[in-house]
Protein backbone atom coordinates (compact mmCIF):
# COMPACT_ATOMS: atom_id res chain seq x y z
CA UNK A 1 0.00 0.00 0.00
CA UNK A 2 1.00 3.85 -0.31
CA UNK A 3 1.72 3.81 3.33
CA UNK A 4 4.07 1.03 3.84
CA UNK A 5 6.42 2.86 0.68
CA UNK A 6 5.42 6.25 0.37
CA UNK A 7 6.51 7.56 4.11
CA UNK A 8 10.10 6.21 3.21
CA UNK A 9 10.68 7.01 -0.35
CA UNK A 10 11.75 10.94 0.25
CA UNK A 11 13.95 9.02 3.23
CA UNK A 12 16.99 7.97 1.35
CA UNK A 13 17.04 11.75 -0.62
CA UNK A 14 16.37 13.78 2.32
CA UNK A 15 19.59 11.49 4.49
CA UNK A 16 21.98 12.29 1.35
CA UNK A 17 21.74 16.03 2.08
CA UNK A 18 25.07 16.47 4.21
CA UNK A 19 23.08 18.85 6.59
CA UNK A 20 21.18 15.97 7.50
CA UNK A 21 24.07 13.27 8.37
CA UNK A 22 23.24 11.77 12.04
CA UNK A 23 20.02 13.17 12.18
CA UNK A 24 16.61 11.62 12.69
CA UNK A 25 13.87 11.23 9.52
CA UNK A 26 10.52 12.98 10.83
CA UNK A 27 9.74 14.39 7.91
CA UNK A 28 6.18 13.40 5.51
CA UNK A 29 3.61 11.44 6.88
CA UNK A 30 6.41 10.37 10.16
CA UNK A 31 5.47 13.35 10.97
CA UNK A 32 1.77 12.03 12.23
CA UNK A 33 2.66 8.85 13.15
CA UNK A 34 6.03 7.03 14.03
CA UNK A 35 5.66 3.96 12.82
CA UNK A 36 2.70 4.79 10.04
CA UNK A 37 4.71 2.00 7.45
CA UNK A 38 3.42 -0.48 9.66
CA UNK A 39 -0.02 0.37 10.46
CA UNK A 40 -0.13 0.33 6.30
CA UNK A 41 1.27 -3.46 6.55
CA UNK A 42 -1.60 -4.07 8.70
CA UNK A 43 -4.49 -2.15 6.67
CA UNK A 44 -2.96 -3.76 3.78
CA UNK A 45 -3.50 -7.56 5.75
CA UNK A 46 -7.11 -6.54 6.47
CA UNK A 47 -7.71 -5.91 3.00
CA UNK A 48 -6.33 -9.73 2.01
CA UNK A 49 -8.22 -11.19 4.93
CA UNK A 50 -11.78 -8.82 3.25
CA UNK A 51 -11.01 -9.96 -0.13
CA UNK A 52 -11.34 -13.56 0.88
CA UNK A 53 -15.03 -12.60 2.24
CA UNK A 54 -14.11 -15.12 4.80
CA UNK A 55 -14.83 -13.86 8.25
CA UNK A 56 -11.98 -16.27 9.59
CA UNK A 57 -8.77 -14.89 8.56
CA UNK A 58 -9.54 -11.71 10.72
CA UNK A 59 -6.68 -13.59 12.49
CA UNK A 60 -4.34 -13.22 9.82
CA UNK A 61 -4.20 -9.21 10.62
CA UNK A 62 -4.91 -9.60 14.47
CA UNK A 63 -1.89 -11.36 14.67
CA UNK A 64 0.22 -9.54 11.95
CA UNK A 65 -0.79 -6.28 13.88
CA UNK A 66 -0.45 -7.80 17.64
CA UNK A 67 3.31 -8.98 16.35
CA UNK A 68 4.20 -5.32 15.14
CA UNK A 69 2.65 -4.19 18.17
CA UNK A 70 4.11 -6.50 21.11
CA UNK A 71 7.78 -7.07 19.61
CA UNK A 72 8.25 -4.48 15.77
CA UNK A 73 7.62 -0.95 17.65
CA UNK A 74 9.35 -1.80 20.75
CA UNK A 75 12.65 -3.26 19.12
CA UNK A 76 13.04 -0.02 16.61
CA UNK A 77 12.14 2.36 19.07
CA UNK A 78 14.82 0.86 21.42
CA UNK A 79 17.53 1.25 18.43
CA UNK A 80 16.10 4.70 16.82
CA UNK A 81 16.39 6.11 20.58
CA UNK A 82 20.06 4.68 21.31
CA UNK A 83 20.90 6.19 17.35
CA UNK A 84 19.47 9.52 17.42
CA UNK A 85 18.99 9.95 21.29
CA UNK A 86 18.87 13.98 20.64
CA UNK A 87 16.16 14.17 18.11
CA UNK A 88 14.24 11.28 19.42
CA UNK A 89 13.21 12.32 22.67
CA UNK A 90 11.85 15.69 20.87
CA UNK A 91 10.44 13.87 17.56
CA UNK A 92 8.37 11.43 20.66
CA UNK A 93 7.24 14.90 22.65
CA UNK A 94 5.81 16.21 19.46
CA UNK A 95 4.69 12.84 17.77
CA UNK A 96 2.88 10.85 20.09
CA UNK A 97 0.99 8.15 17.68
CA UNK A 98 3.51 5.17 17.69
CA UNK A 99 1.51 3.15 14.72
CA UNK A 100 -2.22 4.28 14.70
CA UNK A 101 -2.92 7.45 13.57
CA UNK A 102 -4.40 9.63 15.97
CA UNK A 103 -5.34 6.79 18.18
CA UNK A 104 -1.66 4.91 19.16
Amino acid sequence: TSLIVGPESPRPLWKRAPANAGRLYVGGLFGVCRHINYFGETLSFVGFAMATSAWWNVWIPMVMGAGLILFSVPELDAYLSSKYAADWVAYTQDVQCQMIPFVW
